[in-house]
């Protein structure tokens, strides 16, 4: 399905009022994570695992709460995949795996790179797709009136982190960034109501943002800066509005003395992020409120792919200049702003089950997911330290024995792995996972020893994995790179396995790339052309972005099949610290509170300067009997 037709049905929910849905729930999971922070409950003494049809959840939270996770996450995939007409997917299709954590702190654990204020996280490369999600209290929606109930944040910026996977991995736009951000907030407040999904409520946050702009508190972007997609001070992608004058405009507000550029970008990216969000989330509702408006998105974009300045191109499409947007969406968020329904006659009630896992795995559950982040080697070698600290405490512990092999065969000696590795596949040849790692720290050994009896044995075993779960796209990649990797060509098996990669997981930077370079060496040059185009053009690039833009100027200097065959054999990787994709989800009711605590100290500094104002002595008691509030101290949503 592409962006013209999605953007279409989501129209059509506030002209109709209602719209009908598939019967028979349409299915095409795949293996992935998202993060949210909160609070931290009563955690259990170990970690659980739950299942429900399309997840699969590691908690250290309760099982009522991992529950109540699982049931709406089942509800809300299956009106995205109804919504889209995403139709079945292959069976034994990997599930969808979430961390859900007790406690924010732990995913530095996972990512120390971690901003202020980040709520949540996804992150894709080559050794998967995945995230994780701390529990964060709020209230639980009835299906009655459910429109009009308080908002659970917690639910709301999981559905966000979700949604923003599930665009990019049904749909091959990554731009403009501003709509699939506001499309994955726009959902993110879905709720149900018997047998319909409302859609497109305002999040507190958002609403609340939006309404204090320009009044309580200064913009930090406008809509010139949206339209060309600069949400961050380091990812300038267009011309600026707001955004070129803010770092000299911070500088000289009275309170800010001693930080430089860099820190000054820091500091607020969470602002300029929940800002670009919700100003995004805006414009893309006003879009979706009308279906004239919608079906000019694809005529937006071929404008944008075509060379027009997406400020241009938007402006003689939709009739709104970005100066004339922040007067008509003000008027549109006050007064026009209403949510969609959708009809949904089959919404699930999935079943759950559970299994405790050993108290031994609590100090590697997260380290060992970690690694499937493709983290920094500086971040990769501390993880290995600490897992082979642990694991040398748990020798019989399978687990253990696990994140110890993939921490060898990623960041320290991939002989060290062999071992325990060809001893458990032997004895427990349907472990998916032990047959899948030997074959890849088979094939570590192979590319540091150049050892052709090593890169057949990392075929058997990532065959043998194959068997296990045809479907998994980490290993179909591997197996491409095992069979491909120091032979003189590249053969149909090889070839299809890499293609394979890239159907599975299209949102995986590394797949996308390697199947270009397959499509290449094939003479498929325009299917070549338009891959390696998705992720030179990404408004958020990963460390692909540049061998594409690269591999792009040497096919139309005339590169030929052997100059592709070369790299295929010899692939070069990205020089970066992380080597996947990496998308946070910012806590925007906490960057509110900040906002408006930030502001009333600004207002007071200003005051004092002019002698407007003076601070009251301590304990300072005005007439009537109260102290004096200290408005630095104000907290929204808390």
């Amino acid at each position: 399905m592409n962006l013209q037709a999605l953007t279409g049905l989501l129209a059509m929910l506030f002209v109709a009022g209602t719209a009908s849905a598939q019967t028979t729930p349409p299915t095409n999971p795949d293996s992935t994570t998202v993060i949210v922070q909160g609070e931290k409950p009563g955690r259990p003494h170990n970690w659980l695992k739950a299942e429900s049809p399309h997840f699969t959840v590691y908690s250290d939270t309760s099982r009522g709460h991992v529950r109540e996770l699982l049931e709406n996450m089942e509800r809300f995939r299956y009106v995205l995949n109804t919504l889209s007409h995403i139709g079945e997917g292959p069976a034994g299709a990997p599930k969808f795996t979430l961390y859900y954590l007790a406690d924010a702190e732990d995913l530095a654990i996972v990512n120390p790179e971690m901003p202020n204020r980040a709520a949540g996280l996804y992150e894709a490369c080559e050794e998967g797709v995945q995230g994780f999600a701390a529990y964060r209290p709020g209230p639980a929606y009835v299906e009655q009136n459910a429109a009009e109930q308080p908002e659970n944040e917690g639910q709301t910026l999981i559905f966000q982190a979700y949604a923003r996977y599930f665009f990019r991995s049904h749909f091959p736009q990554r731009a403009p960034l501003w709509y699939i951000e506001g499309y994955a907030r726009y959902v993110s407040t879905m709720r149900f109501e018997d047998k319909t999904a409302i859609l497109g409520l305002p999040p507190y946050s958002t609403d609340a943002y939006l309404r204090g702009l320009d009044m309580r508190y200064p913009s930090r972007l406008d809509y010139k800066d949206v339209l060309n997609d600069n949400d961050w001070f380091s990812n300038r992608r267009g011309e600026t509005g707001a955004l070129q004058n803010d770092v000299a405009a911070k500088r000289n507000r009275q309170r800010v003395t001693d930080q430089g550029p860099a820190e000054l970008a820091r500091s607020e990216n969470g602002r300029l992020a929940a800002e670009f969000t919700s100003r995004s989330w805006l414009l893309t509702h006003w879009i979706l409120s009308s279906p004239e408006r919608a079906q000019k998105l694809a005529a937006y974009d071929a404008a944008v792919q075509a060379g027009e300045s997406r400020v241009d191109a938007f402006s003689r499409l939709f009739g709104s200049s970005a100066v004339s947007l922040d007067v008509v969406l003000r008027k549109y968020l006050l007064k026009e702003l209403k949510p969609g329904r959708m009809a949904v006659p089959g919404l699930p009630l999935p079943e759950v089950t559970f299994d405790d896992l050993p108290a031994s795995t609590e100090n590697l559950m997260l380290e060992n997911a970690a690694l499937q982040g493709c983290p920094s080697a500086a971040h990769g070698r501390r993880l290995l330290n600490d897992i082979r600290n642990e694991a040398a405490r748990h020798p019989e512990n399978p687990v253990a024995q696990i994140a110890l092999s993939r921490a060898e065969m990623l960041y320290g000696d991939p002989r060290a792995a062999l071992p325990w590795l060809q001893k458990t596949a032997t004895a427990n040849p349907s472990d998916f996972e032990v047959s899948y790692l030997l074959g890849r720290a088979e094939l570590k050994l192979a590319e540091t020893t150049d050892n052709p009896d090593a890169y057949e044995a990392a075929e058997a075993a990532l065959t043998q994995a194959s068997g296990l779960e045809p479907n998994s796209a980490a290993n179909a990649f591997w197996y491409y790179r095992a069979r491909a990797s120091g032979n003189d060509h590249i053969d149909a098996d090889a070839a299809g396995a890499a293609v394979m990669a890239w159907k599975l997981a299209p949102e995986v930077d590394a797949y996308v790339f390697n199947a270009a370079l397959v499509h290449a060496q094939s003479g498929d040059m325009a299917t070549a052309t338009r891959l390696f185009n998705q992720l030179a053009s990404d408004p958020r690039p990963g460390p692909w972005a540049k061998p594409a833009r690269d591999w792009l100027a040497r096919l139309k200097a005339g590169a030929g099949k052997a100059d592709v065959l070369a790299a295929i054999v010899a692939p070069e990787r990205p020089d970066t610290g992380w080597h996947g994709q990496v998308d946070w989800t910012v806590n925007t009711t906490a960057v509110l509170s900040d906002v408006i605590r930030q502001q009333d100290e600004d207002d007071k500094l200003r005051m004092q300067a002019k002698a407007f104002w003076a601070p009251p002595a301590d304990n300072a008691t005005p007439q009537g009997g109260q102290v004096m509030p200290n408005a630095a101290q104000e907290k929204i949503g808390e």
